[in-house]
């Protein structure tokens, strides 16, 4: 049985379409908004240095963040709460597992 493949995440600046099959992790993360600061699940994608972001597995990612360019990654670990923030890009990482 073969699955289908994920479309790939087109760059709206550059124009740049970035191949997210065959990733070497995936999953859900719930990300804060960056307009109206709610929580938000989606489907995260980590190939190579890049973390693209859809709405579900096999959608276009409408996002991705470039860790190359990151300084720091920070994280928070409370009883309530378990997040990342990945500095220099406005995204933070909440599991609630």
């Amino acid at each position: 049985m073969s699955r289908l493949a994920r479309p790939p995440y087109i760059d709206t600046t550059t124009g740049i379409a970035y191949d997210t099959d065959k990733a070497e992790f995936e999953g859900y993360l719930t990300k804060q908004s960056m307009w109206l600061r709610d929580w938000r699940r989606r489907y995260f994608i980590l190939k190579g240095s890049r973390l693209f972001f859809a709405k579900t597995p096999y959608e276009a990612p409408h996002g991705m963040i470039d860790l190359s360019r990151c300084t720091t990654v920070r994280t928070c670990i409370d009883t309530a709460l378990l997040s990342s923030e990945i500095a220099a890009i406005p995204i933070n990482l909440y599991d609630p597992n």
